[in-house]
Order: structure tokens, then sequence, then C-alpha cells
């Protein structure tokens, strides 16, 4: 096991106390992650000070990073949900579950805004899966071949 000198506290630790140094990689920082959180929490209030000061330039720092880095950024994305797929799928899964009502109006409010694109989505998912649609036909009774009603009934069927 590696030791290391905190400088601020002077204890001898083990590494595993230390933050891993970001600027230095594979490096481990000066202090002691107990003088660490001590130091934030004294300073919390200058910190937060400086954030709020600061707004504007960290938005614009964060935005150009985003842009420099949209591609890395999305491999990441992709090998982080196909190495936790089954534990995102559950989060969703509990999320839906908990927040039906906010998601219900977001969709609703969503299809207000793009219901020609909803209509063209429709027909083009009605094109691709003819077997499924007639098969959900049997066993909606309000799904019927006038239009306004049919659009009545899904909406009913999804809202309600």
């Amino acid at each position: 096991m590696q030791r290391k000198f905190c400088s601020r506290c002077g204890l001898e630790l083990d590494i595993s106390m230390f933050y891993k140094d970001k600027k230095h990689n594979g490096e481990y920082q000066s202090q002691c992650k107990n003088c660490q959180n001590k130091l934030y929490e004294t300073n919390i209030e200058v910190i937060k000070k400086w954030h709020e000061v600061n707004k504007e330039a960290i938005a614009k720092q964060r935005k150009e990073y985003q842009k420099a880095n949209k591609e890395a950024k999305a491999i990441y994305i992709k090998q982080y949900h196909e190495a936790n797929r089954e534990a995102l799928k559950e989060h969703y899964k509990e999320y839906r579950k908990n927040n039906r009502e906010t998601l219900k109006k977001q969709m609703r409010k969503w299809y207000e805004a793009n219901k020609e694109i909803a209509s063209e989505k429709g027909k083009e998912y009605r094109k691709v899966n003819k077997e499924i649609v007639t098969e959900r036909k049997k066993w909606c009774p309000k799904y019927d071949n006038n239009s306004k009603k049919r659009e009545k009934s899904i909406l009913q069927y999804l809202y309600n």
C-alpha cells in the first residue's frame, strides 16, 4: 500500500485517503480528503459567492467545453448506457412509475405543439407495423375508421 503525507495536517495516510488530481494524470492531491472537506465546509459561502459573480463566465466555459468535446461525450454516454443498461432500465421504469402525471402532461403539451409531426409519425408507424395495428384494433373497441373519433379515442387511451 502506498502512503503519502498531507500538506495541511501533516499526517502520513494511505493513498486512498487522497483525491486524485485531475490536473496531473495518475497523481493525487497534496491535502487529504478530511482536510479538503473541512476547507470546503469553511469556505462554502465564499465559493457560492464566487460562482454567483462568475455565472456567465462559467456558463460560457461549459458551453465551449461541450462544443469542443461533443463527440467524446457522445462516445462516453453510449459506453455508459451499454455498461449500465439494466440499472438504467430499472431507473427509467421507476421514474415513469413515480412521475406518470408529469409525463402525461409533457406528452400532451408536445402533441399539441407538434400535431403534424405526430400525425406523420403515426402514419409511418402504421405503415411499418400493419400487423401490430390490426392486432390492436381487435382489443381496442374505440378504434374505428372515423378519423376524429379515432384521434379522440387514441388521446383518451394515452392520457386517461
